[in-house]
Order: C-alpha cells, then sequence, then structure tokens
C-alpha cells in the first residue's frame, strides 16, 4: 500500500500555527468527592493548524491539484514549525540522514510517528519512513528515492485527516494561491487502555472533534 500524499506547501509561520491536544479519561468520584482520573486513551489526539502561502503559479497549481484527489483520504503532514536543515547530503537510496534531533518530535514520548519529510519546495519533496533516531541522525526503513543536497529541510511528520474537507483557496494574483489548513492526526496505536465502551470525559484544547 502507498504511502499517503505528503501535504506540499510549507506553512506560512508569520501567521498562526495551532497545535491541540485532546485527552480521553474516565473519571471515579469517590463519596467524600475525592476525583480519580483513568486514562483512556494511550496516546492523546494531535491536530495541526496552519496558512500557506505559494509563490508561484505552478506551486499553487500543484497544490490545488493534490487537495483534490486526497481531501477525502490520509495525509502526511510536515510539523513545520520543527523543520531542521540537512547536514550531508543524501544519496538516492541512501538511509541515513543527518541532522539535528534533538528536541525535535521525530518520535514522541510514547516512540510513536513513523515518518519524516525531506522537503525543498512545494513540488520538491519525499516521505521517508524512520527506523530509529539519534541525537545527530535519523536512521530510515527503506533508501530514499532521490538525492537530497545539504540544506535541504527535515521535518518531523504525522499522519492525520483534514477536518475540513473543503479547503477555500484564495488566489491572491493570477499566480499567488493560500488558503488554511486543520488537520486532526491518528496515532499509529490509537488502542484504549480501557474498555472503548468505557463512558469518560472528553478534555479538549482546540480540537472539538469526538475521540476514535
Amino acid at each position: 500500500m502507498p504511502d499517503p500524499q505528503v501535504w506540499p506547501a510549507m506553512a506560512n509561520l508569520h501567521d498562526e500555527v495551532v497545535e491541540p491536544y485532546g485527552y480521553f479519561t474516565d473519571i471515579l468520584t469517590a463519596e467524600n468527592g475525592d476525583e480519580q482520573r483513568v486514562q483512556l486513551r494511550r496516546h492523546p489526539r494531535h491536530g495541526y493548524e496552519f496558512s500557506y502561502l505559494c509563490p508561484e503559479l505552478t506551486e499553487g497549481q500543484h497544490v490545488s491539484s493534490v487537495l483534490y484527489a486526497n481531501r477525502v483520504k490520509p495525509w502526511i503532514v510536515p510539523l513545520w514549525c520543527h523543520a531542521r536543515v540537512l547536514a550531508e547530503s543524501v544519496g538516492a537510496g541512501g538511509i541515513v540522514v543527518t541532522v539535528d534531533t534533538v528536541n525535535a518530535p521525530f518520535r514522541d514520548p510514547l516512540g510513536l510517528g513513523l515518518y519524516a519529510v525531506l522537503w525543498s519546495g512545494a513540488r520538491s519533496y519525499e516521505a521517508v519512513r524512520i527506523d530509529t533516531v539519534g541525537p545527530t541522525q535519523l536512521t530510515l526503513l527503506a533508501g530514499t528515492v532521490q538525492s537530497w543536497g545539504q540544506g535541504a529541510k527535515v521535518i518531523p511528520a504525522r499522519v492525520g485527516y483534514l477536518v475540513d474537507e473543503a479547503v477555500e483557496q484564495d488566489w491572491e494574483t493570477g499566480a499567488l494561491v493560500g488558503g488554511r489548513v486543520r488537520f486532526t492526526f491518528n496515532a499509529v496505536d490509537e488502542s484504549l487502555v480501557a474498555a472503548p465502551e468505557a463512558e469518560g470525559e472528553i478534555v479538549f484544547g482546540a480540537l472539538d472533534e469526538p475521540p476514535l
């Protein structure tokens, strides 16, 4: 099965980027009123919302095309705020990506997060599957499809879905297109600690979608 489509357009970091988290807990109340909260979801729900702007006509056309073809399908979404720079070039088929990973969420605390994205433009990107994460490099499960030069971006990524399938794109000019997108992420393992039918409280930040 092929990997999902990579979201290709870089976030406009001059605009607001929102990362909501959602938690699923069961609240047990004792006779004296004390509360105990039991974690039901192994992994908090996560999302990403950002604006984008394509400065070239071909980039805007490409984004429009992949949006139309994949709007209800899963996406690989780069976490643009955590982008790093490739320290050494990688030839096609390379499995070692030299990059500073310290404090970058290539893996979350539960070890989830299978993908990174190599990116140099809205029409030049590649999703790669992560095997291991070291402080100065990523080791991949399979070699890269193309070669990447020093200075390309290496970006942690998550798999998710568009919250609003109908994304409104704004053509500022005949060649300048932008918009705003919101994704909700599915963890690699969304299994519940307790039985899925257990009733509990859903505590969300800015994310208001129901739990899986």
